[in-house]
């Protein structure tokens, strides 16, 4: 879903969520969610301030979801991920039913909740693992040199993945030739995945040839 709003409406993965709200009055994936530890008649009272909210299409009317919990749907205008709907994430995060307990959830409030933590946690997963490829690279080769370098490879190498991924996917480079659908966008998924996949294999690489260097001298 987060990737439909990029992808030609006439083919089927996108026709699909394009009939679910206007012949059956479903979202098929709801930009924001709210539970609360409160009665359906409660959280809609609550809900029903934010139907004149910019951002806001429609709100579903609340129903129950467990023992002392209901939960209410707001769907928003356009893109159920774009840069509105987490907006709106973040101004009833600050502004939630008062005196119980509650959540919000849902497309776009999952991806403010990704992004935050890409933006807390990646600088430090990045650091941690150029000082481990130093630190192991000194105690095989005992040199300084050559740690440095195997580190700026490995960053020129994902540099070149990342523009590659961002040429095709998002710019849509060679999409003819290559039959590939621009998005408008990569998936924040990717960059942690692609961190993770792309380093390691550099990396390996890297050790195989300078162990056997090593070895060989």
């Amino acid at each position: 879903l987060p990737v439909l709003g990029g992808m030609p409406r006439s083919t089927g993965p996108v026709a699909c969520p394009d009939e679910l709200p206007t012949e059956y009055g479903v979202s098929p994936g709801p930009a924001v969610t709210v539970l609360a530890r409160t009665d359906p008649a409660s959280l809609d009272a609550w809900a029903s301030r934010w139907e004149t909210d910019a951002e806001v299409s429609r709100v579903e009317p609340a129903r129950p979801a467990g023992p002392d919990l209901s939960t209410v749907t707001l769907a928003v205008h356009g893109d159920a991920q774009g840069q509105g709907a987490q907006e709106l994430v973040e101004r009833l995060r600050a502004d939630r039913p008062e005196g119980v307990e509650s959540w919000v959830t849902g497309n776009a409030a999952v991806l403010v909740d990704i992004l935050d933590t890409l933006r807390t946690g990646l600088p430090w997963g990045v650091i941690v693992t150029l000082i481990a490829m130093l630190v192991l690279l000194f105690w095989m080769t005992g040199s300084l040199v050559v740690p440095v370098k195997a580190i700026l490879m490995a960053l020129v190498s994902l540099g070149a993945t990342f523009g590659v991924l961002v040429g095709l996917f998002q710019h849509g480079w060679l999409s003819g030739p290559l039959d590939t659908q621009p998005i408008g966008g990569l998936s924040p998924f990717v960059l942690g995945i692609v961190f993770a996949f792309a380093l390691g294999l550099s990396m390996d690489y890297e050790v195989f040839l300078l162990a056997r260097m090593h070895e060989h001298w």
